[in-house]
């Protein structure tokens, strides 16, 4: 079986566990949600503050609260927070920044695709998060979104995915591999910077730039393969990546040409032009439309 296709099954199989999970949860609750959590109702719906006077920490936000839609929660609303758990609706359509911010029990998310983007610091420094999952429809992984999660092994990425934020994942100490749908364009600075486990990324042919020390210190990365439609690889982006020694360019990329030219021109090897990256002294920018 393919390394590609384990990886599938694991994911499968997290999600299945979280839902089911999530389902168990919702069967056994017993408290009325009002008093699980605070919150706050206009017109336009209900927005979720933080936890109320109830000792829950499996928390399932409800779709309806008195009647009316949960659309939203609160910036900082659980911020250090004990919650051990989280499942957002498809009634919610937005989060605000820092809503579970240093969550350090939080150990299982499930992510709603109404939910368009993950805003800065979301579930930064959650250090027990081990379970992602982003269903289909989020578009954007906001700033510091899942930074310093250091026990996030995996995380899906949605098909419906375009943008990866700077420093998103940046210092997941335990992030082993990611595999990249089909619609990211955009992966922005720092994202993830200090990696140490990441070993495999498999890049989207979609994608179409790389921000400055991306992968910077991603110290098991060993081979780098780039799609044709990369236009823009930023400084530093491999820098401090010790194992890096293959970086290869699918055929007709514009930087596979800028390469080659650069490695005749230097009069370096293949292994020689990785260690040209992985010390920060490449940076590409294509002319190409």
């Amino acid at each position: 079986m393919k390394k590609s296709d384990i990886r599938l099954l694991s994911v499968a199989a997290a999600v299945i566990l979280l839902l089911c999970c999530a389902c168990a949860l919702a069967s056994c609750r017993v408290n009325n949600p009002t008093d699980d959590l605070s919150f706050s109702e206009t017109d336009d719906g209900v927005t979720v503050l933080g936890l109320g006077g109830a000792a829950e920490t499996d928390i399932i936000i409800p779709r309806r609260i008195n009647g009316k839609e949960v659309v939203a929660v609160a910036e900082g609303a659980f911020k250090d927070s004990g919650i051990t758990s989280l499942v957002l609706p498809n009634t919610v359509k937005s989060v605000g920044k820092s809503a579970f911010e240093n969550c350090d029990s939080l150990e299982s998310v499930i992510v709603s695709g109404s939910i368009d983007s993950l805003p800065e610091r979301c579930f930064f420094d959650c250090d027990s998060l081990s379970g992602v999952i982003l269903q289909s429809g989020v578009h954007n992984i906001g700033a510091s979104a899942f930074e310093n999660c250091g026990a996030l092994a995996s995380i899906n990425f949605p098909a419906s995915l375009v943008e990866i934020g700077a420093r998103a994942f940046a210092d997941c100490s335990s992030l082993s591999s990611i595999d990249f749908e089909k619609g990211v364009k955009i992966i922005g600075d720092d994202a993830f910077s200090g990696c140490v486990a990441l070993s495999n990324v498999d890049l989207t042919k979609s994608l179409e730039t790389i921000g400055d020390r991306a992968f910077a210190g991603c110290s098991s990365i060993e081979t780098f393969f780039v799609p044709k439609g990369v236009r823009s690889v930023g400084e530093n982006a491999f820098k401090d990546c010790s194992k890096l020694n293959s970086i290869r360019f699918e055929r007709g990329s514009a930087w596979r040409d800028a390469s080659e030219q650069a490695r005749s021109e230097e009069h370096m090897s293949e292994p020689e032009s990785a260690r040209f990256f992985r010390e920060g002294n490449a940076r590409f920018e294509s002319s190409a439309p």
